[in-house]
Parts: C-alpha cells; sequence; structure tokens
C-alpha cells in the first residue's frame, strides 16, 4: 500500500521564519522556506524529500509525484 506525504505551509511567527512540514506516517520533517521557491510545488517537495531522507529513505526522492490540494497542501506519493 501506498502511503502519501502531505505537506504544509506554515508562515512566519515571532520566533521563527516561514517553513514547510511534511508528514508521511508517524514521522515528520520541517524544510524552511525559500521564498525563491514561491508557495507552489518546489517548495513542498523539499519538505517531502526532507522527511524521505529523515525516514532513511531517500532512494525514493527521485519517484516522488505530487500535486496540490484544494486547501493549499500538497500530496506526494512514490511512483512505481
Amino acid at each position: 500500500m501506498t502511503t502519501a506525504i502531505i505537506t504544509k505551509f506554515h508562515g512566519p511567527t515571532g520566533t521563527r521564519g516561514a517553513r514547510v512540514s511534511a508528514s508521511w506516517g508517524s514521522d515528520r520533517a520541517v524544510a524552511e522556506y525559500d521564498s525563491t521557491d514561491g508557495l507552489g510545488e518546489p517548495a513542498h517537495r523539499k519538505a517531502a524529500e526532507a522527511v524521505l531522507r529523515k525516514t532513511g529513505c531517500p532512494q525514493l526522492i527521485g519517484r516522488l509525484v505530487g500535486g496540490a490540494l484544494p486547501d493549499g497542501r500538497f500530496v506526494f506519493v512514490v511512483a512505481p
């Protein structure tokens, strides 16, 4: 069964800069937001790749396929 990686943008606060979080099952990673990426897929892909590295699955990075959800989050799955 394929599990999706869900990413979400978090705006800056008084103590932290903007960031994008990624959740894959019970694993989570956060990537700092780079404004040159805009709010689109590249910013969210970085967070999805970070969670794969954190879980010891960097070999799957090249197989990520993703897209936007209506609420602004992104979803990524590993293509076969």
